[in-house]
């Protein structure tokens, strides 16, 4: 329909809603009315299977659904002398006199902590229990496992960030 101003509208207020994305070329104009915020988004991140946008903490799912982190444990093996490996079965999952388990269970801070001070760390799977946790290489799922949970490290300082469109999206 057609307003008085001879502007074709649609629905309802959308500026609420971060929806879609494109870039356009030159001088090329998508909008006759300026946004609705000034923050502009960053490119899609091309693989949104992947998707990670911030510089906190995330749990990482796959097709929304927890699981174990892919990849290799960092301390698989008992890689000893290794001082973020002191205390890690050979398995890779900390042991339970570990420096971040206390009489409660383990300190999930200093695990994120002892993750951010190693460059090879990536993140951490995590027991949905919480009784154990495996520093990880790679933060990423490869399938579904409701008995774990794979959290990533905060992106570094300076990291590209991307826009997550949504879990069936496509680039």
């Amino acid at each position: 329909w057609t307003s008085g101003a001879g502007k074709h509208f649609r629905g309802k207020d959308f500026c609420a809603v971060t929806q879609s994305y494109c870039n356009l070329e030159g001088n090329a104009q998508l909008l006759d009315e300026e946004p609705c915020t000034d923050t502009q988004l960053a490119l899609p991140c091309l693989d949104q299977s992947t998707c990670r946008v911030g510089f906190n903490w995330e749990e990482i799912f796959f097709d929304r659904q927890s699981g174990g982190c892919n990849g290799a444990d960092l301390c698989s093996g008992g890689a000893s002398g290794d001082p973020i490996c002191e205390k890690v079965y050979s398995s890779g999952d900390l042991m339970w006199d570990h420096r971040c388990k206390g009489d409660s269970g383990f300190n999930v801070s200093c695990i994120q902590e002892l993750c951010e001070t190693d460059e090879r760390c990536g993140g951490y799977t995590r027991s949905a229990d919480g009784s154990s946790y495996w520093l990880k290489v790679e933060a990423s799922v490869g399938t579904a496992n409701a008995n774990y949970e794979c959290w990533a490290k905060p992106l570094a300082p300076g990291a590209q960030s991307c826009t997550c469109l949504g879990p069936d999206s496509e680039v």
